[in-house]
């Protein structure tokens, strides 16, 4: 059993990427190659395993953490957490970002065919074109990356677009703020409305997280930077030297880091309390 405390660095995984966390924080599921694993926190046991045909190359967990979406080259299936059972093959297609919506009850696909609407055990239904970037926002709306940096913010049960609008950043990484009203691109932070914002300097963004009150904003690529999401004033930075490929925040505050090398979960007020746990076998 893979024993992961509330602050503990899982390695052994090679490369861990892509990883998802439910909204309660109390699960994280993690994929390698076409292998995925769901383990339970702060303890660290291992709930279930799911497998695909292909590399997977994004996952989402349920808002209770009771179901997981897993996508690959060829297909997204939709499995049962507590059983490791897959309940069904949602699509035949290509996805590149999952998102649980209206409370876990239906699910946004977005590949490089279309972007779907699919209700938990329904048919999918088209709601937009094509998108390799796909973030959950509040009062029933998503928000589609696509190329050349180009944002859409679309209203996910009628597809109806509510705005559209170029981040100027190429094919950096997009995250909205929980509350909508801030985009992080790259290593730029902006206000939707205004698109004031700032620049952080960085050279290397890899991956990009809001922390759930919408304060702060957690950059990763060779090293990880904490910032105000306000105003970009720096609020630390992890000593951990190892590359961070992304990062995501849970709902008590701390942070799970993906590394090179496996899983880094932190407090961000206290960098150097993390423990060290190996792995043997992979997810």
């Amino acid at each position: 059993t893979l024993d992961m405390g509330a602050d503990a660095i899982v390695r052994g995984f090679g490369r861990a990427f892509p990883v998802a966390v439910d909204a309660r924080g109390s699960r994280v599921a993690v994929a390698l190659g076409n292998e995925a694993a769901v383990f339970a926190l702060p303890g660290g046991e291992r709930i279930s395993h799911a497998g695909a045909e292909r590399e997977i190359v994004a996952l989402a967990l349920s808002p209770d953490g009771q179901h997981l979406l897993i996508a690959g080259p060829v297909d997204v299936t939709l499995w049962e957490v507590d059983t490791g059972t897959q309940l069904r093959r949602v699509l035949d297609s290509a996805a590149e970002a999952l998102a649980f919506v209206d409370d876990g009850r239906a699910f946004v696909t977005a590949g490089r065919s279309e972007t779907s609407l699919v209700p938990l055990f329904g048919a999918p239904r088209r709601i937009a074109a094509a998108a390799r970037g796909l973030v959950a926002l509040p009062n029933g709306r998503v928000a589609l990356g696509r190329g050349a940096g180009e944002v859409e913010v679309v209203a996910f049960v009628s597809g109806e677009g509510v705005a559209r609008f170029d981040a100027h950043v190429g094919s950096g990484r997009v995250r909205f703020s929980p509350d909508g009203a801030r985009l992080a691109v790259g290593a730029s932070v902006k206000s939707v409305g205004g698109w004031s914002g700032w620049q952080s300097g960085l050279a290397r963004v890899t991956g990009v997280a809001f922390s759930p009150d919408g304060g702060r904003v957690a950059l990763a690529g060779d090293e990880l930077s904490l910032f105000d999401a306000a105003t970009g004033a720096p609020l630390g930075t992890d000593p951990e030297r190892s590359s961070v490929v992304d990062v995501a925040w849970l709902p008590d505050g701390r942070l799970i880091e993906l590394l090179l090398a496996g899983i880094r979960v932190v407090d961000p007020d206290d960098f150097g309390s993390a423990s060290e746990l190996r792995v043997e076998g992979g997810v």
